[in-house]
C-alpha cells in the first residue's frame, strides 16, 4: 500500500510539473502572428505597440513575431502562406464564407470549438456575432472586428422643406419628389465595386422574414434567388425610378465619395459606419442618427436592428495546435488578445468595439460621437450578409460589380438577380 501511495504521488507531481512548465523546452517555441493592424499607421500602432511589449514578457516563454501587412496585402500573404505550407500559427482573417472557405478546405485552420473545449475560454464570453464567421454551419475564426454603423439625417433639409423625416421607404419615395425639385439627393448613396451599395441593399433585405435562414443556406441550396431578394431589389428599382439616389451612383460610389454626398449637405439620408459618422462634427447643419425606414408590409421593427460588421477575426493553425508546446502558447496569446486591455487598446486606438462581453470602457477615451452612437445601437440584434454568407470569393465579385450594373440602370433587378445565380451555378462549392 505505501509502494502504491508513493508511486501515485510521483505521478500527482509529474502532472503539476508538466502542467505548469507546458512552455519549457530547450529552446523557446516561435510562434508566427499575422495580422493588418502595422506599426505605421497612427491609429494602429497602439495594437502593434500592446503585441510587441506582450512578446517581451513572454519571451522566457516562447517567441512571438509579428507579420503584418495591409488588409488585400494580408489576404493575398495567407493565401500565398496557404498554398506553400507555410501558415502562420495564429492570424487576423476573414472568417466570412466568401473569404476563408479555400482555407477551411485545405484542412489547415482549427474549429473554434476544439480551441475552447481546451483553453479555459467559451464562446459564450462573447457577444453573438457568429453567424457572420459561420462556413457549413461551423466556426474557424473568433470574431475580433466588430465594427457598428448608423443611419443619420440632414434635419436642417428636411425643416427647410418642410418634410417629416420617414419612417418607411413609401415616405422616402413621397420625400423624393420634393427634393429632386431643389437638387437635393434623398438617399445618399454609391456603388462603386458594389460599395456601399451591398450593404443598403441587405440591410433592406433583413426586414423581410425569414432572410437569415435564406442566407445561412446560400450554400447548402446553391440559390441567391428567393422571392425576397426579388421583393427587396424591385423594392430598390422602384427607389431608383423616384430617383431617390444619384444619378450617377458609380461617380458616387466608394467609402470616400458617398459620405461626401452627406457632410456636404448635398444628400438629405445616408448611412454610415461610427468612425465616418464622427466627422460630422465638422458639419455646418443639424443632423440625426436614425432607424432604417421599414418595408411596409414586412411588420419589421427596423429599432431593433444592429447594423454592424463582424466578418473578421482570429484563425487558428490547426497543425500548429495539435502540438503540445506550441498549443501552450497559442492559449495564451489568444486570451492575452481577447484580454479587457487588449479589447480597450483596439477600441480606443481604431474604433473597434469589443466583442467579448462586458469589456468596460472609458467614454473618455473615446470620440463623443462614437459614444452616440454605440449608446443608440446598444442591445440591439446584429444583422447579416451577403457577404459573410456566399461561399466562393469569385461569385461574391460578381454580386458586388452586378450591383453596378443594376444601379446604373444597366440590369433589371431580375437581370442582376440571375446574373448572380448563374454565378453561383457555375461555382465550385
Amino acid at each position: 500500500m505505501q509502494l502504491k501511495r508513493f508511486l501515485g504521488s510521483c505521478l500527482a507531481l509529474m502532472s503539476i510539473s508538466f502542467a505548469s512548465s507546458a512552455f519549457a523546452a530547450d529552446k523557446p517555441v516561435t510562434i508566427r502572428f499575422a495580422h493588418h493592424d502595422a506599426e505605421s499607421s497612427p491609429s494602429t500602432k497602439p495594437i502593434y505597440d500592446a503585441v510587441a511589449d506582450y512578446a517581451k514578457k513572454v519571451a522566457d516563454k516562447y517567441t512571438l513575431i509579428q507579420e503584418t501587412a495591409p488588409s488585400d496585402t494580408l489576404k493575398s500573404k495567407i493565401q500565398i502562406d496557404m498554398s506553400s505550407n507555410n501558415l502562420p500559427d495564429i492570424m487576423w482573417y476573414w472568417g466570412a464564407a466568401s473569404d476563408a472557405s479555400a482555407l477551411v478546405k485545405s484542412g489547415m485552420i482549427l474549429n473554434v470549438d476544439d480551441f475552447f473545449a481546451q483553453s479555459g475560454m467559451s464562446r459564450n464570453d462573447f457577444k453573438d456575432l457568429w453567424d457572420g464567421v459561420t462556413i457549413n454551419g461551423k466556426n474557424y475564426c473568433i470574431p475580433v472586428d466588430n465594427l457598428i454603423s448608423s443611419w443619420v439625417v440632414n434635419k436642417s433639409l428636411f425643416k427647410e422643406y418642410g418634410l417629416e423625416i420617414p419612417k418607411t421607404y413609401d415616405d422616402v419615395i413621397k420625400c423624393a419628389k420634393v427634393f429632386n425639385e431643389h437638387g437635393i439627393i434623398t438617399l445618399g448613396f454609391g456603388s462603386k465595386g458594389g460599395n456601399p451599395s451591398n450593404w443598403v441593399v441587405d440591410m433592406l433585405y433583413s426586414q423581410y422574414p425569414g432572410y437569415r435562414d435564406e442566407l445561412l443556406n446560400i450554400a447548402k441550396k446553391k440559390t441567391i434567388d428567393t422571392p425576397n431578394f426579388r421583393k427587396a431589389m424591385g423594392l430598390f428599382e422602384q427607389l431608383i425610378d423616384a430617383k431617390a439616389f444619384p444619378a450617377d451612383m458609380v461617380a458616387n460610389g466608394d467609402w470616400g465619395p458617398y459620405w461626401a454626398l452627406f457632410t456636404s449637405g448635398k444628400a438629405a439620408i445616408s448611412w454610415a459606419w461610427s468612425g465616418m459618422i464622427a466627422s460630422l462634427k465638422d458639419a455646418n447643419f443639424e443632423w440625426e442618427l436614425i432607424d432604417q425606414p421599414q418595408v411596409v408590409g414586412t411588420n419589421h421593427d427596423t429599432s431593433k436592428d444592429l447594423y454592424a460588421y463582424s466578418g473578421a477575426g482570429i484563425m487558428i493553425n490547426k497543425k500548429s495546435f495539435g502540438d503540445a508546446k506550441k498549443k501552450a502558447a497559442i492559449i495564451d496569446f489568444v486570451k492575452f488578445y481577447f484580454s479587457d486591455a487588449m479589447q480597450q487598446t483596439m477600441l480606443y486606438s481604431n474604433g473597434v468595439i469589443p466583442t467579448r462581453k462586458n469589456v468596460k470602457y472609458d467614454e473618455t477615451k473615446l470620440d463623443p460621437i462614437v459614444v452616440k452612437v454605440m449608446k443608440y445601437v446598444d442591445g440591439r440584434k446584429p444583422f447579416l450578409t451577403h457577404l459573410s454568407t456566399i461561399p466562393v470569393a469569385s461569385v461574391w465579385v460578381d454580386y458586388e460589380n452586378g450591383l453596378d450594373d443594376f444601379f446604373s440602370k444597366n440590369k433589371t433587378a431580375g437581370q442582376y438577380i440571375d446574373y448572380v445565380q448563374a454565378s453561383l451555378k457555375k461555382a465550385k462549392l
